[in-house]
């Protein structure tokens, strides 16, 4: 009999816990969000500036260098059509190899990407920040899920792309 009393308290105070606890909580880490600067679609862009990417928290170091940072580019052309100034970007588009990409030592959300040669005038930039870039606390950027024919337009295809920008620098008539 006692082993039946016995059954029957542990029975209730499982069933107590099991339906008063719930199940634990898992919670993943948000995924980072992304601000560029220069600001998205942005024309006429000073040589001088410096591309920097802002991340909604501290970026892990780790996570950041010439593979998952990338800064493209291709030439822009504009012509003067009906007294307007028609700007295009060329389609073959390159990686500027020689840009330096690091975490901003005194805000560790800041990501500076420094073309050797600065930006140059009369091109088309786009930065790329691949799925590969994480968070101290936050989890990666989540995929854009580009459509395959944007990717293989900057020559990205196999790249999975978490956050992309493009602008152009100031025109100059040759």
């Amino acid at each position: 009999m006692k082993s039946k009393a016995l059954l029957v308290v542990v029975l209730m105070l499982c069933s107590g816990c099991l339906s008063g606890c719930g199940d634990p909580a898992v919670s993943s880490p948000d995924a980072l969000k992304v601000v560029f600067y220069p600001l998205a679609g942005a024309a006429n862009v000073a040589s001088d500036v410096e591309p920097a990417i802002y991340f909604s928290s501290d970026v892990d170091e780790s996570s950041v260098g010439s593979e998952s940072v990338l800064l493209l580019y291709t030439d822009l052309t504009c012509t003067l059509e009906e007294e307007q100034l028609v700007c295009e970007c060329g389609s073959e588009w390159n990686e500027e190899d020689d840009a330096e990409v690091e975490v901003d030592t005194e805000n560790p959300q800041v990501v500076k990407v420094l073309p050797s040669d600065g930006l140059l005038q009369n091109r088309c930039y786009v930065m790329v920040c691949t799925t590969a870039v994480r968070g101290n606390e936050q989890g990666p950027l989540s995929d854009l899920g580009l459509p395959s024919d944007e990717k293989s337009a900057l020559g990205l295809s196999k790249v999975r792309i978490g956050a992309k920008q493009s602008f152009s620098t100031v025109w100059v008539e040759d």
